[in-house]
């Protein structure tokens, strides 16, 4: 037993010192072969990396090219200003299409034309019967209390939002009260931000509470216009404090409030909400279709500038047409890599099969004379194969390195390749390798092949 074991390790050594031997004789073939692979990694990596990166193009498109779109009147020409009826806005909240959901909704406030503001005694229910009967308007509960009058009163803008987004294109900075953010103001709670000149004029500051009467929009009973409707007065504390931007001080609002809030002074008032402009972004693009379908279902259209000019938010803009532009062209190219993986392997097979070939047709007389002397034909064609093949690992292993040193591809990627190369390359080589050694030796050293 002890001797069959050394002589098996004395075989595997001299098979070992042979392919070197052999590989440093025929320098030129192994150098080529190494090139060879490299050259086959190189290219099959840029081929998967170039797939696997319009793959991933693709994939992350919704955030390269986000697809918005806006709720209009029917003609197109507005955005703001409009009357969005709740059914839109639950198809819209309950879509998993959709996210980033900006809903305003406007409201028109009164104070007085005095700008007076004092403290005073008296019951909210005592200061509402007041302004019941046209007299001054006086709510107490801590701050400042505003005294309002009906008559001679000075109109303001309110806008509840939903987003901090929407107050960018008007507001520079907002200052708040401790413990306030958009977070929790966003809740709906009685509060308000209001702009730093309007709390000048009016001698207000962060924790007064201001009381005004309210009036909103809503359509007439005939025709496209609008009018308005009073609504129960209302007392916000000050919570925020915004500096406005000179260039949008004329359209920007003396106050925000929260959404959530506007929709509980309607429903307190018993009055049907209607938002005032929508807008969204579409999270999955991929479902444009059925998306639009269930907008259709909602009641929103196409615009179409040949219709009644009204204020009822019907018509909805998708800005889609780069998205599908881009989304097309990336298809048709994933298309094209994709039907070409096929050829690719086919010519991984081919180059496993010629390159071996190629490369053993000047060998042989080598093989024809290790085989007159003794060498079986098995230990011939595992040497010979297993010379080819570690020049292809290696050749192919160098191929993987400089994809992954270079950024073609990462290094779980470079290796996986290297995987399939060597797989397509083996099964390529083996039929080489069967058909080398099925030539006859006696020909080969009578110089008759």
């Amino acid at each position: 037993g002890k001797r069959e074991v050394q002589g098996r390790r004395r075989i595997v050594f001299q098979s070992i010192y042979s392919i070197g031997v052999n590989i440093k004789r025929h320098r030129f073939k192994s150098i080529l072969n190494v090139a060879i692979s490299m050259l086959t990694v190189v290219m099959l990596v840029f081929y998967l990396g170039s797939l696997s990166s319009t793959r991933q193009q693709f994939e992350e498109l919704p955030e390269a090219i986000p697809v918005r779109a806006i709720v209009m009147n029917a003609i197109g020409t507005l955005r703001n200003g409009l009357l969005v009826r709740q059914q839109v806005l639950d198809v819209v909240y309950a879509s998993p299409y959709i996210g980033e959901i900006e809903e305003t909704a406007e409201l028109i406030g009164h104070i007085p034309a005095a700008d007076v503001w004092r403290t005073g005694e008296g019951s909210k229910e005592d200061a509402l019967s007041g302004e019941e009967s046209g007299e001054s308007v006086r709510l107490e509960e801590g701050g400042k209390e505003a005294v309002l009058l009906e008559e001679g009163a000075e109109e303001f803008q309110i806008v509840g939002v939903n987003r901090p987004e929407i107050t960018e294109d008007y507001t520079e900075e907002i200052h708040w009260a401790d413990g306030w953010g958009w977070g929790r103001f966003l809740e709906g709670e009685p509060v308000c931000i209001a702009g730093n000149t309007f709390l000048e004029q009016h001698d207000l500051g962060i924790g007064d509470k201001a009381a005004f009467t309210l009036e909103h929009y809503q359509s007439l009973p005939l025709g496209p216009g609008l009018e308005r409707s009073s609504l129960k007065p209302e007392k916000l504390e000050i919570v925020g404090v915004m500096g406005i931007t000179e260039d949008s001080a004329a359209q920007a609002p003396q106050m925000i409030v929260p959404v959530n809030r506007v929709k509980q002074i309607y429903k307190e008032n018993g009055k049907v909400y209607f938002a005032s402009s929508l807008a969204f972004t579409v999270t999955d693009p991929m479902n444009l279709n059925t998306l639009k379908q269930d907008l259709v279902k909602a009641g929103l259209s196409s615009v179409v500038p040949e219709l009644t000019d009204t204020y009822i938010g019907s018509a909805l803009r998708m800005e889609d047409d780069v998205f599908i532009q881009a989304a097309i062209g990336l298809e048709k190219n994933i298309s094209l890599l994709e039907a070409f993986l096929p050829f690719i392997l086919l010519v991984l097979l081919l180059a496993g099969y010629l390159v071996p070939h190629l490369l053993l047709q000047g060998r042989r007389g080598e093989y024809a004379i290790m085989r007159a002397l003794g060498t079986s034909k098995k230990r011939c064609t595992v040497l010979f194969f297993t010379e080819h093949m570690l020049l292809a690992m290696a050749g192919g292993a160098v191929g993987a390195c400089l994809a992954a040193v270079f950024g073609t591809a990462g290094i779980r990627a470079a290796v996986m390749v290297w995987g399939l190369f060597l797989l397509c390359h083996t099964l390529g080589a083996a039929v080489a390798m069967w058909m080398f050694g099925k030539m006859s030796v006696a020909a080969v050293l009578s110089h008759r092949d």
